[in-house]
């Protein structure tokens, strides 16, 4: 190639390549002089490098984004599972509370229904203490020993049973 043609090449250059090409010391088309072949190939050269560099570190990036990606997509799933797991639990917990609630109402119809007959019982056991003592009033020389404690069982029973 004729020198004058490789300047015209040179001159043609977008102008960003011209600038890295002269930031690096080397002049392009600067003067109405072509350059010579030396330093036309010096520079091309210079600007496979500079290219080269750019890609691999573009390919380095990329690969690093990659890594970055991977690890934050891991970390999104140990999170998720973690939450997911804290999901269960607080679940298992409200059907834990649940079922305690239900047993403390049922235990509390139980208590209640427990303290009518208690009441119930006491009203008949004061009843049949007020027959007896009237029955003894009424009847002194009876010994009623015997009539109480069987009074009594019955009671007894029948608080029980829950009449």
């Amino acid at each position: 190639m004729n020198d004058y043609l490789i300047h015209q090449l040179v001159c043609d250059l977008p102008e960003y390549i011209r600038d890295a090409a002269k930031s690096n010391g080397y002049t392009l088309a600067e003067t109405n002089s072509p350059p010579r072949w030396d330093e036309a190939q010096q520079q091309q050269d210079l600007l496979i490098t500079i290219a080269s560099r750019n890609i691999q570190a573009r390919d380095q990036l990329i690969r690093n984004l990659g890594h970055a990606l991977d690890a934050a997509n891991r970390e999104r799933l140990n999170e998720q599972s973690r939450a997911q797991g804290l999901k269960e639990k607080v679940n298992n917990q409200k059907d834990s509370l649940s079922k305690i609630i239900e047993e403390r109402k049922t235990l509390q119809i139980e208590i209640k229904n427990l303290g009518r007959k208690l009441t119930v019982w006491h009203q008949r056991q004061a009843k049949a203490q007020k027959a007896l003592y009237e029955l003894r009033g009424k009847h002194p020389e009876v010994d009623y020993t015997d009539l109480a404690d069987a009074l009594s069982l019955t009671l007894e029973e029948q608080g029980e049973v829950g009449e």
